[in-house]
């Protein structure tokens, strides 16, 4: 089993243990929704503009 990247936070008594691959992966998705997201805005711009 491979190990990934993580980084340990603390905040206040609690440790927590973030997985900086599964990170990456959710902000890529979320850059490519936001990117969609103006693609569509876009098409209802122009299509109300005809």
């Amino acid at each position: 089993m491979e190990k990934g990247k993580t980084r340990l936070v603390e905040d206040g008594n609690t440790i927590y243990e973030i997985d900086l691959d599964c990170m990456k992966r959710k902000q890529m998705l979320r850059q490519k929704e936001a990117a969609n997201t103006k693609n569509r805005q876009r098409k209802t711009s122009q299509k109300r503009a005809k």
